[in-house]
């Protein structure tokens, strides 16, 4: 996981600030297959900040459902 991210941020230079939404945990009312446990997501999200930090200083991190975190993005 984090191989787009890692892809737009290593393409696009001139890219200033990068959210990364997900909640990267097991939710009772999504019924897709990557629905996994609570360890395999966090495995998940560990590969996904390795593979961005070479951006680090680019990139938030929004951890939860975009709903919940939205306001955390600032207009503009």
């Amino acid at each position: 996981m984090g191989d787009f991210a890692r892809h737009v941020l290593q393409q696009c230079g001139s890219i200033e600030r990068y959210f990364m939404i997900d909640p990267w945990a097991s939710l009772p009312d999504w019924n897709k297959p990557f629905n996994v446990d609570t360890q395999v997501f966090e495995d998940v999200y560990a590969e996904a900040m390795e593979k961005t930090a070479f951006a680090s200083e680019k990139v938030v991190v929004l951890r939860g459902r975009t709903k919940e975190v939205i306001d955390a993005i600032p207009d503009e």
